[in-house]
């Protein structure tokens, strides 16, 4: 089993019926290794148990997730989500699907991902809390594929969510 991308992973592409959401438990989600550096780096950054602010996240202090790692702005008609923009894309999430950077997720061929990222950035949002979640299903090329995804809040100074980060890791 691989952890994470490699230049292979470049054709990966769900089909259109895989994908079923299962939400991890608090002890699976600090078994995934990259996981749990982010979830104790944004800890540090937020010592009281506040929401970290986006303002005290650096994405260099934690270059070895940059691959891996993802930046969504949250766009919102009044209290409700409406899109979500790419701020950035780790390098492997790129080759997977696509760069969107600036742009917003729904530009993602992929429209069941499009689906189960917004279901998962609302949970996120709803809960105030970190939210993980593992994805199995079938690429096109016939390979079992697990990806799992940590979500994690940030808030500007009024404890607003203005957006959200996180770590993709797949499995084949």
């Amino acid at each position: 089993m691989r952890n994470s991308f490699d230049t292979t992973d470049a054709q990966l592409t769900f089909s259109s019926q895989a994908g079923e959401i299962s939400f991890l438990s608090d002890g699976d989600i600090m078994s995934v290794p990259q996981f749990k550096q982010l979830i104790e780096y944004l800890a540090s950054k937020a010592p009281d148990g506040s929401l970290p602010c986006r303002k005290d996240v650096r994405p260099t202090d934690i270059k070895n997730l940059l691959p891996d790692f993802f930046m969504f702005d949250v766009v919102r008609k009044e209290t409700l989500l409406t899109d979500l923009k790419v701020r950035l894309l780790g390098t492997k999430i790129s080759r997977y699907y696509g760069n969107h950077t600036g742009e917003s997720v729904h530009a993602f061929e992929n429209k069941a991902a499009v689906q189960r990222i917004f279901a998962c950035v609302t949970e996120c949002i709803d809960k105030r809390d970190n939210v993980a979640v593992e994805v199995s299903g079938r690429s096109l090329q016939r390979d079992n594929v697990k990806i799992n995804v940590l979500y994690c809040p940030l808030s500007d100074q009024d404890s607003v969510i203005t957006q959200i980060i996180g770590v993709l890791i797949a499995k084949t």
